[in-house]
Protein backbone atom coordinates (compact mmCIF):
# COMPACT_ATOMS: atom_id res chain seq x y z
CA UNK A 1 0.00 0.00 0.00
CA UNK A 2 3.00 2.08 0.24
CA UNK A 3 5.81 2.79 -2.61
CA UNK A 4 8.64 0.99 -2.63
CA UNK A 5 12.46 1.95 -3.39
CA UNK A 6 15.05 -0.66 -3.93
CA UNK A 7 18.94 0.30 -3.81
CA UNK A 8 21.86 -1.56 -3.91
CA UNK A 9 24.11 -0.32 -2.04
CA UNK A 10 27.10 -3.09 -2.15
CA UNK A 11 28.11 -1.50 -5.44
CA UNK A 12 30.89 1.83 -5.12
CA UNK A 13 29.68 4.73 -5.85
CA UNK A 14 30.60 8.46 -6.45
CA UNK A 15 29.60 11.27 -3.87
CA UNK A 16 31.06 14.58 -5.12
CA UNK A 17 33.82 15.13 -7.09
CA UNK A 18 36.07 18.00 -7.54
CA UNK A 19 38.76 19.04 -10.20
CA UNK A 20 41.41 22.31 -9.69
CA UNK A 21 43.90 23.20 -11.88
CA UNK A 22 47.41 25.49 -11.27
CA UNK A 23 49.21 26.77 -14.16
CA UNK A 24 52.87 27.41 -13.87
CA UNK A 25 53.99 31.12 -14.50
CA UNK A 26 55.51 30.51 -17.25
CA UNK A 27 52.63 28.68 -18.43
CA UNK A 28 54.09 25.73 -20.06
CA UNK A 29 52.67 23.44 -17.62
CA UNK A 30 49.44 22.48 -15.34
CA UNK A 31 49.29 20.84 -12.79
CA UNK A 32 45.54 19.02 -12.56
CA UNK A 33 43.80 17.77 -9.00
CA UNK A 34 41.25 15.13 -8.68
CA UNK A 35 39.62 15.02 -5.15
CA UNK A 36 36.17 12.34 -4.98
CA UNK A 37 34.58 11.14 -2.63
CA UNK A 38 32.42 8.08 -2.52
CA UNK A 39 30.76 5.18 -0.82
CA UNK A 40 32.11 1.55 -1.05
CA UNK A 41 35.33 -0.14 -2.08
CA UNK A 42 36.45 -0.12 -5.80
CA UNK A 43 38.41 0.96 -8.44
CA UNK A 44 38.34 4.10 -10.12
CA UNK A 45 39.77 5.28 -13.71
CA UNK A 46 39.82 9.03 -14.31
CA UNK A 47 40.73 10.19 -18.21
CA UNK A 48 41.72 13.52 -19.64
CA UNK A 49 41.05 14.88 -22.97
CA UNK A 50 43.12 17.64 -24.68
CA UNK A 51 40.93 20.13 -26.83
CA UNK A 52 41.72 18.46 -29.87
CA UNK A 53 40.60 15.19 -28.58
CA UNK A 54 43.75 13.33 -27.77
CA UNK A 55 43.86 11.56 -24.78
CA UNK A 56 46.27 13.88 -22.33
CA UNK A 57 46.10 11.28 -19.07
CA UNK A 58 44.54 8.05 -18.16
CA UNK A 59 45.13 6.98 -14.38
CA UNK A 60 43.54 4.86 -11.91
CA UNK A 61 43.56 2.72 -8.75
CA UNK A 62 41.55 1.67 -5.82
CA UNK A 63 39.34 3.99 -3.86
CA UNK A 64 40.69 3.92 -0.37
CA UNK A 65 38.32 4.61 2.39
CA UNK A 66 36.01 6.27 0.16
CA UNK A 67 38.64 9.01 -1.14
CA UNK A 68 40.12 9.47 -4.60
CA UNK A 69 42.99 11.79 -4.29
CA UNK A 70 44.88 12.12 -7.80
CA UNK A 71 46.97 14.32 -9.97
CA UNK A 72 48.38 14.87 -13.41
CA UNK A 73 51.08 17.19 -14.84
CA UNK A 74 50.26 18.16 -18.37
CA UNK A 75 53.32 20.14 -20.70
CA UNK A 76 52.44 23.04 -22.87
CA UNK A 77 48.73 23.02 -21.81
CA UNK A 78 46.43 24.66 -24.23
CA UNK A 79 45.08 27.62 -22.38
CA UNK A 80 41.43 28.87 -21.93
CA UNK A 81 41.49 32.57 -23.37
CA UNK A 82 38.05 34.70 -23.62
CA UNK A 83 37.11 34.81 -27.33
CA UNK A 84 37.89 38.18 -27.88
CA UNK A 85 41.41 37.39 -26.88
CA UNK A 86 42.18 33.90 -28.40
CA UNK A 87 40.66 30.84 -28.78
CA UNK A 88 38.54 28.85 -25.98
CA UNK A 89 40.26 26.08 -25.49
CA UNK A 90 38.09 23.23 -23.32
CA UNK A 91 39.81 19.60 -21.46
CA UNK A 92 37.10 17.38 -20.79
CA UNK A 93 37.49 14.82 -17.86
CA UNK A 94 35.20 11.47 -17.29
CA UNK A 95 35.98 9.62 -13.96
CA UNK A 96 34.37 6.14 -13.48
Amino acid sequence: WKPLRLERTDLPRLEAAEVRCRVAPDLGRAVVTLAADGIGVGSWRWRVWAPDGCQAADVGDRMAEGCIRAEITLSEPVLWWPHDQGEPSLYRWELE
